[in-house]
């Protein structure tokens, strides 16, 4: 997806119709549309800063009685996460290239 907020909610809408028809997240999809909506708008303007030559990058996974994974990946500088107080209960192994603050 191109670094615009106009490209958001029409990757939303789709996406949500996917997940939806998957019958994985019954009963949850407004939480999971609210979070990837998200999640997105984070990537295009914390993560990549709008930049037009730039993509966000999403891989979503359902699995009926496991529910869904949505992972948002950007083509921002990232950060440290270990320079901000975050619980110990939130931090993860997953690699800090991406991830932008906001």
């Amino acid at each position: 997806m191109p670094s615009e907020i106009e490209a958001i909610s029409p990757l939303v809408d789709r996406l949500m119709r996917l997940i939806e028809g998957s019958h994985c997240v019954c009963g949850e999809e407004p939480c999971v549309e609210l979070a990837l909506a998200e999640a997105l708008n984070n990537a295009v303007v914390h993560g990549n800063r709008r930049d037009r030559q730039k993509l966000v990058q999403v891989l979503c996974r359902c699995e009926l009685g496991k529910g869904v994974s949505v992972v948002v990946t950007d083509q921002g500088q990232g950060f440290d996460p270990n320079a901000f107080p975050i619980p110990q209960l939130l931090r993860t192994s997953a690699p800090t290239t991406g991830l932008a603050s906001g």
